[in-house]
């Protein structure tokens, strides 16, 4: 096997590990819900939790969660990422990544479109934070997709 195909095969397989590895550690600690409640003075986390991953595709932020949940936007904060390990943004750009991921695997290759569906203001920045994340740029994961 010629060194430039052993560079293209083991490349993507990093890619796809690293992609892998990304998407195990966030539904590991994004998605999954633990068994017990999680209720501080009266704030329940699992319902802030189920909320952010029901919207996670609107403009969202403490402020919002704090009109909505009657609590202080940093007490929100604090809790939430008590709980986590992660901001309410981090936690949410984790996630849309993870989505972005889904729906290229699923087949969609506009990456403009991808960007918008996931919350993603800026098909730009969504590009350079998906590349920073998993080590590749979306246009090249789609292409190795398909």
């Amino acid at each position: 096997m010629s060194p430039f195909l052993k560079t293209a095969i083991n490349g993507r397989t990093s890619v796809k590990i690293k992609l892998k590895q990304l998407y195990i550690k966030a539904a590991a600690g994004c998605i999954s819900r633990p068994e017990n409640r999680y209720e501080t003075d009266g704030l329940n986390i699992e319902n802030i939790i189920e909320y952010v991953q029901n919207h996670y595709c609107e403009e969202l932020n403490n402020t919002e969660l704090s009109r909505i949940f009657h609590f202080h936007s940093n007490y929100i904060n604090s809790e939430f990422k008590k709980h986590t390990g992660k901001s309410l943004h981090g936690y949410m750009l984790e996630l849309r990544i993870l989505k972005s991921i889904s729906l290229i695997e699923s087949g969609f290759t506009d990456i403009s479109e991808i960007a918008h569906s996931c919350g993603f203001g800026d098909s730009n920045y969504f590009s350079r934070y998906f590349k920073k994340k998993t080590g590749i740029s979306p246009i090249k994961y789609a292409k190795q997709q398909h």
